[in-house]
């Protein structure tokens, strides 16, 4: 079974990247698109905008912890094929939190470049 946090919470970020045409942001990641997978996982879902001129393939920090900053976990991931301009892609970051507290986990973020 799976549990979804209902605490709406977060973050939008533009994001610098090395073309000097590109640009990404990722929309933002609200506590509905972070499901607890089991005590110790979150799966968090992200999509990322390319609203630059050139397409673009980045790797992103998908970073997931509760309110204290106790619970909290972090992953690398890296999208295969490059996003062109005005298209988004998706993916589910599963993400390893400390001390079992995947149900703790309120807040997202994810950086791209």
């Amino acid at each position: 079974m799976v549990a979804v946090i209902a605490t709406l919470v977060v973050i939008a970020v533009h994001l610098h990247t090395t073309p000097p045409g590109s640009r990404l942001s990722v929309r933002r990641i609200v506590a509905a698109d972070i499901a607890v997978v089991n005590p110790a996982t979150v799966a968090v879902a992200v999509r990322v905008d390319n609203v630059g001129t050139d397409p673009v393939a980045p790797t992103c920090l998908v970073q997931a912890e509760d309110a204290r900053g106790r619970h909290h976990g972090s992953g690398v991931f890296s999208v295969r094929d490059p996003i062109e301009p005005g298209a988004t892609t998706a993916f589910t970051a599963r993400l390893e939190i400390l001390g079992l507290g995947a149900q703790s986990v309120t807040v997202a973020t994810a950086v791209c470049r």
